[in-house]
């Protein structure tokens, strides 16, 4: 029986593709992760207060407000 493909070299490709997927993504999650925190502490430096710094996260990254205000919360007594 002849075989086409290599199944183990498919397969290898495959979870190389998922990998390079999966660390992209990775990236993309932590680049914007600094970002929220890099705003949230230049608020905090600036004396924005806590309900304008969790407006203004909320509205920056396109966050609901439940989730600006853990965020923000997390960060602000750092």
């Amino acid at each position: 029986m002849m075989t086409l493909f290599d199944k183990e070299y498919v397969l290898n490709t495959y979870i190389n593709d998922v990998a390079k997927e999966g660390r992209e993504e990775g990236i993309v999650i932590g680049r914007e992760e600094g970002s929220i925190l890099t705003t949230i502490k230049m608020c905090k430096e600036f004396g924005v207060s806590l309900a304008d710094a969790i407006k203004r996260i909320s509205n920056e990254f396109n966050l609901s407000e439940g989730e600006a205000e853990a965020k923000v919360k997390s960060c602000w007594g750092q």
